[in-house]
């Protein structure tokens, strides 16, 4: 069976290099999001200003709480959920689509393989993402997420740096949430 966790070895400083610099690259584009929105007056579908950044987290669960719940919670979302999307997406979906690009002949194809990929895990990504967690409205910035995560997975041949990526993004989440809203 093929690893799906890495093609070829790759040095922790790559990991983290790479890692930080989509993270960096995602905040700073909702970081200019953010601004034309609120200094530009510009709408951007999907970069609106939301009262909560987790509104799918039920308030009563919340409630009923205790630090414990919001210990599980933040487990699942910043561990969990990066660890089994990029899994799914980044390692098998984007790994088929790649190979099965890869067994045609078109030149087309071949040539344009990377950025097809990229764009078609990001879509799917992006779809699936809203479908199941609610809110089209949001589909911009998960489209946006899905192409820089498999872009670092194709650029480093790996999944730990879109693994580590996606932990830093909703690791932020829960941080806001928390701080902002006391989640």
């Amino acid at each position: 069976m093929k690893n799906i966790f890495a093609s070829e070895k790759i040095k922790v400083i790559d990991i983290a290099k790479l890692s930080l610099g989509g993270y960096l690259l995602y905040m700073g584009l909702n970081f200019i999001a953010s601004m034309l929105i609120v200094f530009g007056g510009i709408k951007i579908y999907g970069w609106q200003i939301r009262e909560r950044i987790l509104p799918f987290v039920d308030k009563n669960i919340l409630n009923l709480s205790s630090n414990f719940n919001i210990g599980i919670i933040a487990f699942v979302i910043v561990l969990i959920i990066p660890l089994i999307e990029e899994i799914l997406f980044r390692g098998l979906l984007q790994s088929y689509l790649m190979e099965t690009i890869k067994a045609k002949s078109s030149e087309f194809l071949q040539k344009y393989k990377n950025l097809i990929v990229i764009i078609s895990t990001a879509t799917i990504y992006a779809l699936l993402t809203v479908a199941l967690f609610g809110g089209f409205n949001k589909i911009l910035p998960i489209f946006v997420f899905g192409l820089i995560a498999s872009a670092i997975t194709i650029k480093s041949k790996s999944l730990y740096p879109a693994i580590i990526f996606h932990i830093l993004k909703n690791l932020s989440w829960i941080i806001i949430e928390i701080f902002l809203f006391k989640l």
